[in-house]
């Protein structure tokens, strides 16, 4: 048996911890089920609905990401639940999903190209016009997607921030809405056309 060095581990610290912190942290913590998480929630309701942007009410899970997740696909999802996203996240979600017995096989994407091409490019020139931006572009893949693998990919430059976010928001919400793609969701059992937008 060949011996593998470990090679150097460093431990950080020791960090300051504010005071302030410290003091904190010697309170009882607020139970998750209990009226002072209820009143915490209710006052930041208003704050967050701001925050991201919507109307809508703003759901806060009291517990880890992975048991938000659960959550979500267990009270949320009847027999089919779609993540496509990039990254470690979306491949997470998905493994949830097909432990509750919610599984997607794969995507596949098609578009009337002649159509979708320029669309999208007045889509692009649009933005740039209406939120002052340095340049956009839009991608949306066609064919078979994996789940976990990023089916559209909408990048944006502009001198703020705030006008970015907003172009991409309202760029996937138009593509969506208007651009000539269909989705096709093929299920361990099935498959099923979604029709326009992704």
């Amino acid at each position: 048996m060949n011996d593998v060095a470990f090679g150097k581990f460093f431990l950080p610290g020791p960090s300051d911890v504010h005071p302030d912190v410290i003091r904190a942290a010697v309170r009882p913590m607020v139970a998750h089920r209990g009226k002072a998480m209820d009143e915490i929630i209710a006052n930041i309701a208003q704050p967050l609905k701001a925050l991201f942007r919507t109307q809508r009410t703003v759901i806060v899970g009291t517990c880890s990401a992975t048991g938000f997740m659960e959550m979500s696909v267990r009270c949320g999802v009847r027999n089919r639940m779609l993540a496509v996203v990039g990254g470690a996240f979306s491949e997470r979600f998905a493994n949830i999903a097909s432990a509750c017995g919610r599984e997607v096989v794969r995507l596949e994407y098609e578009a009337f190209e002649e159509m979708a091409e320029p669309m999208l490019r007045r889509l692009a020139g649009e933005l740039t016009e209406k939120h002052g931006l340095c340049e956009v572009a839009i991608h949306h893949r066609v064919g078979a997607v994996d789940i976990g693998e990023a089916s559209v990919v909408i990048a944006v430059s502009a001198p703020h921030r705030a006008a970015a976010l907003d172009a991409c928001r309202e760029a996937i919400d138009t593509l969506k809405e208007t651009i000539p793609l269909w989705k096709k969701e093929v299920y361990a059992g099935g498959e099923e056309w979604i029709g326009k937008g992704s």
